[in-house]
């Protein structure tokens, strides 16, 4: 973990928070910053180079590129064994433009500036991922923070897509559209430009799915209240079942504790929106002799889900009962 006392950087904030190691490389320079990575078993080291976009709205329109300014950038290069991110930060909108840093010297040496597609910016904001093909044959790349894991994974196989028309004509419309992508939409995207692309595509429709059933709860754990940055949108019937929708009523949002209890099927919603208790869990408990694990379940008869005043963003019946299925609640 970073070192006590240091504010941590927008990145390593976005990998932690996705369940990443993450480390400074000891004696390093602060810039680029220097990060030893670990997803999973597979350390990364990652050298930083990014620059803030002061750019501020003064009421007129958007001009359609920006640029951000670039100093300290004069010991610039690729470094074999290094994962090299080149990153420009609105930190007003909350998103990220990413480069790619095997093409990006000259305008670091001859310019001392980076340009950045205001369109990829406004989409990135938008539908949380977005791709825009610049004029130099380069995929500019703007995120908000939560899909820099997916980018650093797969860093080159996204700007590459900037060489496939085919690829980026597919992915475009299925980043802006709010529906689940088809069978027939996968197969064409990883035909055209990889798994890399699938896994965005999935990544920005998770995104999507979170934000929305989050705001439809007020960010609270719809059965125990509690607001905190550790809730999160669970999907009733999860994608992998035909039946599955990204709709707002096929999620609900729920506390680490109430979310593991769900999945696990010690507790279960039914059509009516009351909140059970498996009887097995009820036994072990008085088994124990402990009341208060089935008191701070906040289930039972007498427990309603807090669900959204909005009738088409609740938990809606089918969807409920087929993911108690899956689950395999058992009463």
């Amino acid at each position: 973990m970073a070192k006590s006392g240091w504010s941590l950087s927008i990145v390593e904030s976005a990998l932690i928070t996705a369940g990443w190691r993450v480390g400074r490389v000891p004696d390093s320079s602060d810039f680029p910053l220097r990060l030893l990575a670990d997803p999973s078993g597979c350390r990364r080291q990652l050298a930083v180079w990014q620059w803030p976009l002061d750019y501020r709205p003064d009421g007129r329109s958007m001009p359609s590129v920006l640029c951000a300014e670039t100093p300290n950038c004069g010991g610039f290069s690729l470094e074999e064994g290094w994962t090299v991110l080149v990153l420009v930060w609105w930190e007003r909108e909350g998103v990220l433009v990413a480069f790619d840093p095997r093409r990006c010297r000259p305008a670091l040496d001859q310019q001392g500036f980076l340009t950045v597609s205001a369109e990829a910016l406004c989409q990135a904001q938008q539908q949380g991922f977005a791709i825009d093909s610049v004029a130099r044959g380069e995929a500019m790349v703007g995120m908000r923070p939560e899909f820099l894991p997916y980018y650093v994974l797969d860093q080159y196989a996204v700007h590459d897509l900037s060489k496939s028309a085919r690829a980026l004509s597919a992915l475009r419309p299925l980043l802006a559209s709010s529906s689940c992508p088809s069978n027939a939409d996968l197969r064409a995207l990883t035909e055209a430009g990889g798994q890399a692309v699938v896994r965005l595509l999935l990544a920005a429709q998770e995104w999507r799915f979170r934000e929305r059933v989050l705001a439809a709860y007020s960010g609270k754990c719809a059965v125990c209240g509690i607001r905190s940055p550790l809730v999160s949108a669970i999907w009733i019937v999860p994608p992998a079942f035909p039946q599955s929708s990204d709709e707002t009523c096929n999620g609900i949002a729920l506390c680490p504790h109430h979310r593991e209890a769900y999945e696990r099927a010690i507790i279960t919603i039914d059509s009516e929106l009351n909140v059970l208790v498996s009887q097995r869990f009820e036994e072990a408990c008085r088994q124990m002799r402990t009341v208060s694990g089935l008191c701070e379940l906040h289930a039972g008869p007498d427990f309603l889900l807090a669900s959204p005043v909005e009738p088409s963003l609740r938990p809606r019946p089918d969807l409920l009962e087929l993911g108690s299925q899956i689950r395999g609640w058992a009463g």
